[in-house]
This record gives C-alpha cells, structure tokens and sequence, in this order.
C-alpha cells in the first residue's frame, strides 16, 4: 500500500491522460507483482518437503535464498523516507519508481 499510495496514487492531475492512466495500470500491477512474488517466495519454503537448499559453497556455510520479505518492504519504506515522505508528482519520477519496484528482487 504504502509503494501504491506514495508513488502513483497524487500523480499530477495537469500530467496528459493517456500517459497517467498508463502510469496508473502499470502502478496497479508491479504492486501486485511485488505482493505476489513476496507471497510466492513464502509459499515456495512453505510446501517443499525438504525445505533446505542444495548448498553451492562451502558445505560449513550457510545461506540465505532471494530477499527476505522484510528487507524489500525496508527498500520501499526507506526510499519513501529518503525523499521526505513527500508523495511523487511529477510523472518522470513516479516511471523511476516504476523501474525501482520493477527491478526489486523480491
């Protein structure tokens, strides 16, 4: 909610209808892609019978698979607070934000 709200929800109304509507629609989806492939990445721990990974390094080592779910919310969360908490406005930078939730290893 917070990556939807802060990002695309105060787009300038003054920004060309079509390229906000689009904007909008591509919003609605990478927050839902973003929700999706954190619920999935739990799901995936959650249903194998041997939940351990093969280990590819040294077999005294552990490790970690993907980005926890509390490190990409810490992303979202701290580039909304690195701008202000200021809601985004301006159109070039809600598509950053676009690219930035695109990119997010979840």
């Amino acid at each position: 909610m917070l990556g939807f709200v802060w990002g695309f929800l105060f787009l300038d109304p003054a920004t060309p209808e079509p390229l906000r509507r689009y904007i909008l629609q591509a919003g609605y989806f990478l927050v839902f892609a973003f929700v999706l492939c954190g619920a999935a990445r739990l799901a995936r721990f959650n249903i194998t019978e041997n939940p351990m990974p093969r280990n590819p390094g040294r077999p005294d080592r552990k490790y970690f698979v993907g980005l926890p779910i509390p490190a990409a919310a810490a992303m979202v969360a701290s580039v909304v607070y690195f701008f202000g908490s200021e809601p985004l406005v301006y159109w070039p930078f809600v598509c950053g934000w676009l690219v930035l939730l695109a990119c997010c290893p979840t």
